[in-house]
């Protein structure tokens, strides 16, 4: 985690054997909790990302940009594209 200068605030770490999507919830409500932020901006790799993660940032109003390799997970970006969609029209 870092302030908006690159300032290092905090860093996670997690044993080998956890898939790094399974730990977004906790470390996005960690951070939130120790260090008083007003805004969050996950930005993380294709590797953090699964359907739960997409739905439980946006309904936590938490902005985020993930890289993707669309030719893995086209389909789960496009289901939440189509979502969003919905919720404008």
């Amino acid at each position: 985690m870092m302030n908006d200068d690159g300032i290092p605030l905090a860093h996670y770490t997690f044993a080998g054997n956890n898939a790094d999507r399974k730990t977004v919830i906790e470390e996005v409500d960690d951070s939130r909790t120790r260090v008083c932020v007003a805004d969050v901006v996950l930005v993380a790799d294709e590797r953090m990302t699964s359907s739960l993660n997409f739905g439980w940032l946006e309904e936590a109003g938490v902005s985020f940009i993930f890289g993707e390799l669309c030719r893995i997970r086209a389909q789960v970006f496009i289901s939440f594209l189509a979502l969003q969609l919905t919720v404008f029209f």
